[in-house]
């Protein structure tokens, strides 16, 4: 299923200067590869394959409607009140350029659309790029996990996003 994504004011010269779309149905093998282009390690296909089978996960991809090329991807479950983005990213090339905020909103507007009242994530304590993006959209450090990362060994900063907060 594609939802609209809400218009983005880009330049025309942007590689993405089109309208995009939200992709509900995203094969798990483009998952895995998006991941691999982000993250070491990568999640393999079999992963995303056993997350889309459970009706609390769901696994998105933000592409440009008409080349239909993948801008980046999320995964996030929700239970009840309760959601947690379990994966975010941007493609490498593509990243600086705004989309991880076009990304994150739109995430946070479907779980908040959906019932969720409070957001919770983790991330590296040394991805400072990902932290100022979460916390200009309302996230906030809850608390560390020591040694949580390993290959660099690394703690994991969680963070939460709470209904009264506005990105």
């Amino acid at each position: 299923m594609l939802f609209l994504a809400a218009p983005v004011s880009v330049s025309s010269k942007h590689p993405f200067a089109e309208a995009l779309v939200w992709d509900a149905q995203p094969a798990a093998d483009e998952l895995a590869a998006l991941d691999a282009e982000c993250f070491e390690p990568a999640l393999s296909p079999a992963v995303y394959r056993d997350w889309q089978k459970f009706p609390y996960l769901t696994c998105w991809v933000l592409r440009a409607e008409i080349s239909a090329q993948a801008v980046g991807w999320a995964v996030c479950q929700r239970i009840e009140q309760e959601g947690e983005l379990l994966r975010l990213g941007v493609r490498p090339a593509l990243r600086g350029k705004g989309w991880g905020r076009v990304l994150l909103l739109g995430v946070l507007e479907r779980l908040r659309a959906a019932g969720a009242r409070r957001i919770t994530l983790e991330v590296r304590a040394g991805n400072a790029a990902a932290q100022a993006l979460y916390r200009a959209a309302g996230f906030r450090e809850t608390s560390r996990r020591r040694g949580y990362y390993a290959n660099p060994p690394e703690d994991a900063v969680l963070m939460a996003w709470e209904g009264s907060s506005r990105p």
